[in-house]
């Protein structure tokens, strides 16, 4: 478990030093931009800390970057979701379930709509 919380943080702090290094900032003025304290960016960009959903908000609207990008990262194959999937606790495996058949049901009862069902 340690370790996946380990790799989640570290993939975090990549995401989040190539947004800052794509528009050309230092810590100190990413860290100024996000309203936080340099030390807190330093531990984010680090892996030593997550990021706050308060944080991923600033992120998100300063810099048009998705939560989910900065979350999850890009997936340009199911392999890469199937990896992720395959990698976490069967408590994180069974929530990933439940959330995507909640959001199948959503899928469907759209459709459902759509069709006159």
């Amino acid at each position: 478990m340690a370790d996946s919380k380990n790799r989640h943080l570290a993939a975090y702090a990549k995401r989040m030093k190539n947004i800052r290094n794509e528009y050309r900032m230092s810590q100190e003025k990413f860290a100024e931009t996000l309203e936080i304290s340099l030390s807190t960016y330093k531990k984010i960009e680090s892996g030593q800390m997550g990021v706050s959903t308060d944080i991923l908000k600033k992120v998100k609207h300063k810099f048009n970057v998705s939560s989910d990008y900065i979350l999850y990262g890009d997936c340009e194959n199911t392999e890469d979701v199937i990896d992720v999937v395959y990698n976490c606790s069967e408590m994180d495996k069974m929530k990933i379930f439940l959330k995507l058949s909640e959001q199948l049901g959503k899928c469907t009862n759209e459709k459902d709509t759509y069709t006159g069902r």
